[in-house]
């Protein structure tokens, strides 16, 4: 390594306060054949730019300049011409600085003549590493956002990653390895400026501080990331709890801007099992969304996506593609984007990836998926097989795939499917739905469901969603062209799989949409009702075990009103300091004198009669309050799924007194507080139809029906 290079004696006594770069290299110097780190965060690229230009344009040796040319290199997709504008300005203002008097024009024309600025071709560390190495001999160069570069093998730590750093430390480490080796073949000096702050997990910090070249960042002030992450983390725990009052007290409380704190209850309310609450946040507090960073707009994009409120996400995941440079944000961008069905999403997104990481497994895989939905299975394998050992499977797999689905009649998919399904049993209800719809394309659109039905597992199993999707969208395709063999009894097989599916998983809200689709008079004309009717006689005619239960007169009679009041207040008491969450809730067990069945009675009884006259918001309200009571309470008692029979009541008597959505709400709600237990199931689906019923909606009721 050759002698460091220091600066000019007309530097020297610069104040280390106006140039704390400038403090570095008079500390340090500027070693050909090696590559120093600096993490001073984020903003002022331009200003940081132009100020390590100056100072290394005023660097000498004993028989001159230290660098006869230097290398400003950005991002891809910089404006170079906007960029150099803005440069050159702060150049000129860094340099007078540094020699301490006003410099002539011309002077800073002579003095920024050997400053290049370009834009790299890529974000892989790789092309980086070969641009230093193919560089003259004496050539600096400054590498800006070198924390958005990535190499190729590295694999995030093994523990959760919660922040940002988590990503681009491991990669940043890389890359200075990378370009310290790469120095040392072109005898050039490189400034890594990572365009992020140290990191503050200690794992990140000691992995950076490894590095051969040197390392300094900025103070920070005031609370740290990873401090906030730990209070974060402290809320969800609450939420998930639902302890929500307290948090969002906490919230309220943040000196941030109201949108942060918009996103912040969106998660809580999210976590706390309230989707509802969770879209209506983020659809409400839209206007403030706009303008975030473009990290911060994909994470909300994707909260907003988990909550099914799809046109916030679809707006914010836009907003947020074009300022994406990281790998890990665009290939999560582009999962979303795809996932969402958004076109223009996927293009930018797509377009981002090519650009700065071409080979990213991201953007293979996406590929590897666009190939598979055009059903070109050898060439999805052949990508596959580009991504790593991690999509080897999914390579052998769509390999096999295309070499069954050679087979030469329908009578023979059955043999060819087999030996797929037992190589790849977890892929097995994928490689059904590739054998149906390539049944469908032939023209046998009517084998390819029985195929799907007659895997569709025992009555008494739940089957495959993927199949019960397929089965569902070949039959309305079916209907819709007057495909003469998609019979009445093909409609009533598919049914009967998407209502087993849905007997098990009654949460699944896209599910029971594509249900009521098929039986609408669109799909299936006059014969949906009956349909519904005819798989509720088939039910019914199978018939059922009775679960035993306690007799009507046996039940502990109904709480009077007098104690209900001091039951209520005590847990308003508790819901001060814990919040409430229906269905989170729950009733302090050391607060109940009475037996928990004779107040969910007596709840049930004051709804009961609330929901007889006129409701006002009032009357609202103290059902509310009620119904979250027996909730509450009903899991201490020995009739714990009372909670589900409460609320069908209110459901019900909302329903009645014309408040619709509200019981729509509700039954909802009982969908999601169903669990595991199929007797909970049962009763949450109950509720649900009835609810519906009540409102005048046979069609989404009668689909319920067979669930029960």
């Amino acid at each position: 390594m050759t002698e460091a290079a220091k600066p000019t004696e007309a530097a020297n006594g610069t104040g280390a306060d106006e140039f704390r770069l400038l403090d570095f290299f008079e500390r340090n110097g500027a070693c050909l054949g090696a590559a120093d780190l600096f993490l001073m965060g984020r903003s002022g690229r331009a200003e940081r730019m132009a100020d390590f230009a100056a100072i290394l344009r005023v660097f000498s040796r004993a028989d001159g300049p230290a660098f006869a040319h230097i290398v400003l290199v950005l991002p891809p997709g910089s404006d170079i011409e906007s960029e150099r504008v803005a440069i050159r300005a702060a150049f000129a203002t860094s340099l007078s600085g540094l020699l301490k008097r006003r410099i002539e024009a011309n002077e800073v024309d002579k003095a920024f003549r050997n400053v290049s600025i370009v834009s790299a071709a890529t974000l892989q560390g790789g092309d980086l590493g070969n641009l230093i190495r193919a560089a003259r001999a004496g050539a600096a160069f400054v590498v800006a956002n070198a924390a958005l570069y990535r190499v190729e093998g590295v694999e995030v730590p093994a523990y959760r990653p919660s922040l940002q750093e988590d990503f681009w430390s491991p990669h940043l480490h890389a890359v200075a390895g990378l370009l310290h080796e790469a120095s040392g073949a072109s005898n050039s000096y490189v400034v890594l400026d990572a365009g992020e702050e140290m990191p503050e997990r200690p794992e990140n910090r000691n992995l950076l501080l490894s590095i051969d070249g040197a390392v300094t960042d900025v103070q920070r002030d005031g609370p740290s990331r990873s401090e906030f992450t730990q209070r974060y983390e402290g809320w969800q725990r609450s939420a998930e709890q639902g302890r929500l009052d307290p948090v969002l007290r906490e919230i309220d409380g943040l000196d941030v801007e109201d949108r942060r704190k918009t996103i912040l209850k969106a998660q809580m309310f999210k976590f706390a099992g309230a989707f509802e609450a969770a879209r209506t946040v983020l659809e409400a507090g839209l206007e403030q969304l706009h303008g975030l960073e473009p990290e911060v707009a994909l994470q909300v994009a994707v909260l907003a996506d988990s909550v099914d409120a799809d046109e916030v996400a679809s707006i914010l995941l836009n907003e947020a593609i074009p300022g994406l440079r990281s790998r890990e944000f665009l290939g999560a961008g582009l999962e979303l984007a795809d996932s969402l069905g958004d076109r223009m999403a996927v293009a930018a997104a797509e377009a981002a990836l090519s650009a700065s990481f071409p080979a990213s497994d991201a953007l293979l895989v996406h590929r590897a998926k666009i190939l598979v939905r055009e059903r070109r299975f050898f060439e999805a394998a052949e990508i596959f097989r580009q991504v790593g050992a991690e999509e080897s499977e999914s390579a052998a797999f769509y390999e096999m795939l295309a070499g069954a689905l050679s087979y030469a009649t329908p009578d023979d998919a059955t043999a060819a499917l087999e030996p797929v399904a037992k190589r790849f049993p977890s892929r097995k209800a994928s490689a059904l739905r590739f054998f149906a719809q390539d049944l469908e394309v032939r023209g046998h659109r009517a084998v390819g469901i029985a195929l799907l039905v007659a895997y569709a597992g025992a009555p008494g199993s739940p089957p495959e969603r993927l199949l019960v999707r397929t089965a569902l969208s070949m039959v309305e395709r079916g209907r819709l062209m007057l495909d003469q063999t998609i019979d009445d009894e093909i409609v009533q097989d598919a049914l009967s799989i998407a209502i087993r599916y849905l007997a098990f998983h009654p949460a699944d809200a896209d599910m029971r949409v594509n249900v009521v689709r098929i039986v609408s008079p669109e799909v299936l004309g006059s014969i949906g009702l009956p349909t519904m009717a005819k798989l509720v006689l088939d039910v019914a005619a199978a018939g059922d075990s009775i679960r035993a239960n306690r007799r009507v007169e046996d039940r502990a009679k109904a709480c009077p009103p007098e104690r209900l009041t001091e039951i209520m207040r005590r847990g308003f008491d508790a819901m001060a300091q814990g919040g409430a969450v229906m269905g989170h809730f729950a009733f302090p067990p050391d607060a109940l004198s009475d037996s928990p069945a004779a107040v969910v009675r007596g709840f049930a009884e004051m709804i009961e009669h609330m929901g007889e006259r006129a409701m006002d918001d009032g009357d609202v309200r103290a059902i509310e309050a009620c119904l979250l009571m027996a909730t509450a309470i009903a899991p201490l008692g020995d009739e714990p799924d009372e909670d589900l029979v409460v609320m069908r009541l209110a459901a019900g008597r909302l329903a009645f007194g014309g408040r619709v959505q509200y019981a729509r709400d509700l039954a909802e709600q009982a969908l999601r507080m169903a669990g595991d237990s199929s007797h909970r199931r049962r009763l949450a689906w109950f509720a649900f139809a009835d609810v519906y019923a009540r409102a005048g909606n046979l069609t989404e009721a009668s689909s319920r029906w067979p669930a029960l």
